[in-house]
């Protein structure tokens, strides 16, 4: 068995994953920061920031997972496909 090109989806997979999670989860903290008013003087407005990162790291690790899964059924599906009459 060839387990090379296997290797080659599940990795590009998992690095889709993350780079689309990265993406979301900036996305969706730049939006909070830009929504986000200060409560008041003692309010230390760095919270939006904050949250921001913790959306990227998220949303990364979750990217992450989610295309490491998909690239697994992927790969199972790949090996269980029956060879073609071409390629006897």
């Amino acid at each position: 068995m060839k387990i090379l090109p296997y290797i080659q989806i599940l990795l590009t997979n998992v690095l889709f994953g993350f780079g689309v999670g990265i993406i979301l989860g900036f996305s969706v903290g730049l939006y909070l920061m830009l929504t986000y008013h200060k409560q008041g003087p003692r309010d230390p407005a760095d919270a939006p920031a904050m949250v921001a990162m913790g959306l990227i790291l998220i949303g990364s690790c979750l990217g992450a997972i989610g295309g490491l899964a998909v690239g697994i059924i992927f790969c199972v599906r790949l090996a269980r496909r029956k060879p073609s009459i071409q390629s006897i």
